[in-house]
This record gives structure tokens, sequence and C-alpha cells, in this order.
């Protein structure tokens, strides 16, 4: 008998971003490094892939914005109440 991998949907891995952010404290309009998050995921099992697909998906939902660099976020009002 085979196992096939389940892969989690975009929504499901930014359930755990949201999570790892709550983890930090973060607040809204607070500075964050996504690097310690991204890291930590992989380390549970996600794959880089999966991880930067739903970075750009909350991006582009305005859950966070740039803050000086791509190495650090800002967490938005709308990416805080989705918490």
């Amino acid at each position: 008998m085979s196992s096939l991998a389940t892969v989690p949907t975009t929504e499901q891995v930014e359930r755990r971003i949201l999570d790892q952010i709550a983890a930090l404290n973060v607040r809204s309009g607070e500075i964050f490094e996504p690097l310690r998050i991204h890291m930590k995921l992989q380390q549970q099992g996600l794959r880089a892939a999966e991880i930067n697909g739903a970075l750009q998906s909350m991006g582009d939902k305005g859950w966070f914005e740039n803050a000086s660099s791509l190495k650090f976020l800002k967490l938005t009002d709308a990416g805080y109440a989705a918490i």
C-alpha cells in the first residue's frame, strides 16, 4: 500500500504562518522577520514553495507590507484581524 503525501492548501499554510506570528506576539503595525517563521515551518515539514506561496497570498490580501526591505514585514490591521 502506497502512502501519498498530503499537500496543504495555501489557506492551511497561511493559518500556520498566522499562528507563528501570534506566538511571537506581533501586533498590528509591528515589524517581524519572516525568515524566523519560514525556518520554523520548514522544520515542521512544510516546503519552501508552500510557505512562499502563502506569504505571497497574504501580501496580496494586504495582511502585511514590506518594512524597508524584504527581510522584514510589517503586520497590517487586516493581518492582525486574521490572527
